[in-house]
């Protein structure tokens, strides 16, 4: 990625990687603190802010859709 940061692309790498989890969670069954916490986002707070800002919702969002695209809802 070019003009970033190199922390900027290292957050961006692990929100996509807490995006992808959420959305194979459906099936897996796991929740948004747990994948968050795994990918090294500790500060609850400011995760859910960034990855509103770089996915245009909130995780929690992401989590129900994918269930319900799975029938889980």
């Amino acid at each position: 990625m070019l003009g970033t940061t190199p922390v900027a692309y290292l957050r961006a790498i692990r929100l996509n990687g807490v995006r992808r989890e959420l959305l194979n969670a459906a099936q897996a069954g796991g929740g948004v603190y747990d994948i968050a916490v795994r990918w090294g986002f500790w500060h609850f707070s400011q995760f859910s802010m960034d990855y509103k800002r770089q996915f245009g919702e909130l995780p929690s969002r992401t989590l129900q859709r994918a269930r319900g695209a799975c029938g889980l809802a």
